[in-house]
């Protein structure tokens, strides 16, 4: 998995790599803020990639991840990694866009009463709820709350 929001790259432990057993002076922490302790680092992986050999030397973490996670410091050394993913992603949106503009057409055409399902602009059709708030600083730790949507069955009727 390419994470481009990771500094350094990751491998689980049951992945069979020569690694050092010293203890990494690198605090990780995942995308949610948990505190990952390193096991030591890989300094010669080899990382194929659609044909590509690679070196490659990750942290070795204790993790149930099935995946590699391939960080900002394997991307800088094989830009073409990210490139050949983005023009992946680009042609496969072109597609979604165009099976969207389909279902969307038929939607309009045949149920009238959810034509304001792929309305643009935000108002009381859409299901988008906007929120405003006030936050006071004088003496209180500011309280941050991940922005969600409120399922339908615990919305109030």
């Amino acid at each position: 998995m390419i994470d481009t929001g990771a500094d350094i790259s990751v491998v689980k432990l049951k992945i069979i790599l020569p690694y050092d057993n010293k203890r990494q002076n690198i605090d990780i922490r995942s995308a949610c803020g948990t505190k990952i302790s390193a096991l030591g680092r890989s300094d010669k992986g080899i990382l194929e990639i659609e044909k590509h050999k690679m070196c490659f030397s990750p942290l070795i973490i204790d993790t149930k991840l099935d995946c590699v996670i391939i960080g900002v410091d394997m991307i800088q050394s094989n830009p073409h990694l990210l490139i050949n993913r983005l023009r992946l992603i680009q042609a496969t949106q072109l597609n979604k866009i165009e099976a969207v503009s389909e279902t969307s057409q038929i939607i309009l055409d045949d149920f009238e009463e959810y034509k304001n399902i792929f309305k643009k602009e935000i108002d009381n059709t859409t299901t988008c709820n906007m929120i405003e708030h006030l936050i006071e600083l004088t003496d209180y730790k500011p309280t941050f709350c991940k922005p969600a949507r409120i399922p339908l069955h615990v919305r109030k009727k």
